[in-house]
């Protein structure tokens, strides 16, 4: 299954033994069949990789209703404040950050619902900057999402998801743990041109049968590890139960996994 599919939302109502499952002898748990580390051709996503703008960019701001939005600053003075109305308000989906630097007390942004937080589209990602981590709780029903937008000095990690989330157009640096983590079997992480850079421990991690795709010509994993650590790397998949890294075609680890320290590029 490739992200953001997990085995829970795809087979349902079926009978026999179940919606999933393994005969005698073989594997269980597993929550997406690709290995570890994999460059998996595809068609439809080598065109959306072809240096225009992809259909889901484009799709974002087309689906989104005005009357969902919560503009910061504008509607809302910050982030938080913004993220508190959103989970408490069904009619609301989405926070639009506007230019300038958005501060969060304590190490993450902790988010409990579905939502999706963007950069405004007419300002430049690098000029959208949350000064923090943002952690997806687990059990979150629906997909989180992040586009346009740069994460920036989180004392932990830029993305810790403990349930399944989206990004497009986001910038993780500087941060003090992983840049990117997905944690927990079946949680899904679809990583459209990101890049993360110069993060104290490894770049993108998926563990405990966490699942991350890789897509988009613009990503990116460069000059992470800064700690020095071997047991860090540039992309990392770890944890008891089986993780993966899953990188779609045309990007290759060698291209998109560079200069990272600690135990390597992978």
């Amino acid at each position: 299954m490739v992200a953001p599919l997990t085995k829970e939302t795809a087979s349902f109502h079926n009978g026999g033994g179940g919606n999933w499952g393994a005969e005698k002898g073989a594997g269980t748990n597993v929550p997406i069949l690709f290995p570890s580390v994999l460059e998996a051709p595809s068609t439809q996503d080598a065109a959306a990789s072809s240096g225009d703008e992809t259909p889901t960019e484009l799709n974002f701001w087309s689906t989104v209703q005005a009357s969902a939005m919560l503009h910061v600053p504008g509607t809302v003075a910050t982030l938080k404040d913004a993220m508190k109305q959103v989970h408490g308000d069904d009619r609301l989906t989405t926070i639009v950050l506007g230019k300038g630097t958005h501060l969060i007390d304590g190490s993450y942004l902790r988010i409990s619902s579905a939502m999706n937080i963007a950069g405004d589209p007419e300002v430049p990602t690098s000029e959208i900057v949350v000064m923090s981590g943002i952690y997806f709780k687990k059990k979150i029903p629906g997909i989180c999402h992040l586009q346009h937008l740069t994460l920036r000095q989180a004392k932990g990690c830029g993305v810790w998801g403990q349930s399944s989330f989206t990004m497009e157009d986001v910038l993780v640096d500087l941060c003090g743990g992983s840049g990117v983590v997905a944690e927990g079997s079946g949680v899904v992480g679809r990583c459209t041109d990101v890049e993360v850079r110069e993060c104290g421990m490894s770049g993108v991690s998926a563990t405990m049968g966490a699942s991350i795709a890789l897509i988009g010509g613009r990503t990116k994993i460069t000059q992470n590890c800064t700690t020095g650590s071997s047991k860090h790397f540039g992309l990392q998949v770890s944890g008891s139960l089986s993780s993966t890294v899953h990188l779609v075609f045309p990007l290759r680890k060698e291209n998109v996994a560079t200069q990272n320290g600690g135990g390597g590029n992978w």
